[in-house]
């Protein structure tokens, strides 16, 4: 997926866990050259 809102904007990662009773998801980005989970609401990811 593709962050399309926040401070991790155009940052793209992998979906680790969906909160859907929450609206929200942890999505791994990569930060520095290392995994970061990061979670985000839906609205703020694109699916590529």
């Amino acid at each position: 997926v593709q962050v399309t809102d926040g401070p991790f904007t155009n940052f793209t990662g992998l979906v680790d866990e969906v909160k859907a009773d929450r609206g929200r998801v942890r999505v791994m980005i990569s930060v520095f050259g290392r995994p970061t989970p990061v979670e985000l609401e839906f609205t703020q990811l694109e699916k590529i």
